[in-house]
């Protein structure tokens, strides 16, 4: 066997797997709206039941949805309240650039990350009012303009989780938000190209990152790992599912969520980036319990 010959055969091996993903999606749906300021959205959060939602654009337009289910929970239709802008930080000459967001369960407040001139967590009381700075570490003074902050989780302690986007090495680093200060979590390890866009958490205390890869013109791949933990190292690690390129939009939020029967589903949003050729997408997982 020649070496090309090998090579083609490997390279179509790991095709093979990719379009063999442990779970197939149970909906997409686009969600299509006239108002100009419709799109580029980066985080989702879904309520138990799965019938609301809040998503949060990467212009901090914020939108509450409604989501009606047909047959099997599938949704039927999507209503939403019009949406507000979230009121930036009073910091002059601020690069508001929200990425993800985190909700408490009794919805009292809401965290944002942000990525841009700043990199750091923002704390809202009402989206009408200017947020509060959480403390900002050194670590993220070094992280990559436009490739910091995408994903914000919170665990059942009431602890941020984050991770950059864009960082060297051979895993990923995590970083936890306890009380007032930031410390460094779990290192995830890497594995190939992906990058995560997007953190949340299950009622039983697993973390979910959702990860991309862009396939050049062939479009986005994306991917959703289930971590759990001992302390402060990796427990266990599952690839729910890898797609292949333009499978779904450039998926960047990610929401779980338990429907009223107790089962386990997992929500996704698109960010379009206010592009013509691309759409604002809601992709569904039923996930294994």
């Amino acid at each position: 066997m020649s070496g090309r010959l090998g090579a083609l055969i490997l390279a179509l091996s790991t095709l093979a797997a990719c379009a063999s993903p442990a779970l197939e999606p149970s909906g997409s749906w686009e969600w299509r709206e006239d108002d100009p300021a419709h799109g580029g959205y980066s985080a989702i959060e879904v309520q138990p039941g799965g019938h609301e939602a809040i998503v949060l654009s990467d212009r901090g337009r914020l939108v509450r949805l409604r989501l009606y289910r047909g047959p099997k929970g599938r949704i039927a239709r999507i209503e939403s309240d019009g949406g507000t802008m979230l009121t930036p930080p009073e910091r002059k000459q601020y690069a508001f650039d929200p990425e993800g967001i985190a909700v408490p369960p009794d919805q009292s407040r809401l965290f944002v990350s942000t990525e841009g001139q700043i990199t750091g967590v923002l704390e809202y009381a009402s989206p009408d009012r200017a947020p509060t700075i959480l403390p900002i570490p050194e670590t993220f003074h070094q992280l990559p303009n436009n490739n910091a902050l995408e994903g914000l989780a919170m665990d059942a302690n009431g602890a941020l989780w984050t991770t950059p986007e864009d960082t060297p090495g051979e895993s990923l680093p995590t970083y936890i938000f306890r009380g007032t200060t930031w410390q460094d979590g779990p290192a995830l390890p890497r594995r190939g190209e992906f990058a995560p866009v997007g953190l949340d958490f299950d009622d039983t205390g697993r973390l979910y990152v959702l990860e991309r890869d862009l396939e050049g013109i062939l479009g986005f791949r994306t991917r959703v790992r289930r971590f759990t933990f001992a302390g402060n190292e990796v427990a266990t690690e599952e690839e729910l599912f890898a797609t292949l390129p333009g499978t779904h939009d450039n998926l960047e939020g990610i929401a779980v969520w338990r429907d009223d029967a107790g089962e386990l589903h997992l929500t996704m949003i698109s960010d379009d980036n206010f592009f013509f050729f691309q759409k604002t997408q809601l992709v569904e997982y039923d996930l294994p319990n």
